[in-house]
């Protein structure tokens, strides 16, 4: 049986995922270029999610953070031979299992 309960009153730290230092390379590039959007939008451009880019950004900035966001996606794909988005999940999902490992304890229930 599984046990979150014991968790839900401790004070956590904010987790923050670990990427795989070409994607921490690549937002730190776009970090440069657009110093005043939120880290998830990048993370969008970078992942050519448009719809969530322009929600958050007016037009002009949404299609130069989406090219920039484009252009250093193909690179890595090229330069490193690594899928952008395969990466960001394995990392994310990396990071969802550590999560769980902390949080959700196993025992066994009392036989009566």
């Amino acid at each position: 049986m599984l046990v979150a309960l014991d968790e839900q009153n401790k004070t956590q730290e904010h987790h923050r995922v670990r990427y795989s230092q070409w994607i921490q390379q690549a937002l730190s590039n776009l970090d440069y270029t657009f110093p005043n959007i939120p880290p998830i939008v990048k993370m969008a451009a970078l992942l050519n999610d448009a719809e969530f880019v322009e929600l958050y950004c007016m037009p002009p900035e949404a299609n130069a953070l989406l090219s920039s966001g484009r252009r250093l996606r193909q690179n890595l794909e090229i330069e490193q031979r690594i899928s952008v988005p395969d990466t960001v999940a394995r990392d994310l999902y990396g990071e969802a299992g550590y999560i769980v490992d902390r949080v959700v304890s196993r025992f066994e229930p009392k036989k009566i």
